[in-house]
């Protein structure tokens, strides 16, 4: 009889703890960005980000809300037992997703749900982010992964949520680009042979403004 429920357990069809711990968070997040809503529901095709939510007013006294025409893109992760650390949660990621949606031509939300304590934390992957893994160690794009350290007080609730607003509509795309890894030697190279060609083409005419310049 053991044998027989043993062998039921390993055949029989099963909802894995990761995908109920990824439709619990879904469900709470839903519940802590209202009356705001995703109105293309949750990315079926996921390569990055899990939605889109658009901001709206509030809820006014006949219960009617008015969409905004405002949009941010979340990426949503469920942690079983996250890492803190004097005031931060720290979360390790793929860099070519960090390079992904800093590219993005709306603003991307990381937002970490604690399955714990249902609490979710977020940080904007944008020029400050960027700045601050760039002054830690400036050869970051190079590595596969990396840890982000997000501040506690970053932590949805109708008190964060008009912070949130506000960096969606004054929110602008980055102008600066992270160049990929390898990228940058090869174009000191190209400079390199370009300030060898220019050299050779002027050196018959013996400009000395142009010799400095060189």
């Amino acid at each position: 009889f053991d044998n027989l429920l043993d062998l039921m357990r390993k055949t029989a069809t099963i909802i894995p703890a990761s995908h109920q711990n990824e439709w619990e968070s879904k469900r709470k997040f839903e519940e802590a960005i209202r009356p705001w809503y995703l109105p293309f529901g949750w990315t079926q095709k996921d390569y990055g980000i899990d939605g889109q939510i658009e901001i709206t007013g509030d809820i006014d006294e006949e219960r009617i809300i008015q969409p905004q025409s405002q949009y941010y893109q979340v990426q949503l992760k469920s942690i079983e037992n996250p890492t803190f650390s004097k005031g931060f949660i720290s979360y390790s990621t793929e860099v070519h997703k960090i390079i992904q949606w800093f590219r993005s031509n709306i603003p991307v939300q990381l937002v970490l749900f604690d399955l714990k304590t249902g609490l979710f934390y977020y940080q904007w992957i944008d020029d400050a982010l960027i700045n601050l893994l760039d002054s830690t160690n400036p050869k970051w794009p190079t590595q596969v992964t990396i840890t982000i350290r997000i501040p506690l007080s970053n932590c949805i609730s109708n008190k964060t949520k008009g912070t949130i607003k506000d960096y969606v509509y004054n929110w602008k795309r980055p102008s600066r680009k992270i160049i990929q890894p390898g990228l940058y030697f090869d174009l000191v190279e190209k400079s390199k042979n370009l300030n060898q060609l220019f050299a050779s083409i002027a050196a018959p005419f013996s400009f000395k403004s142009i010799g400095e310049q060189i």
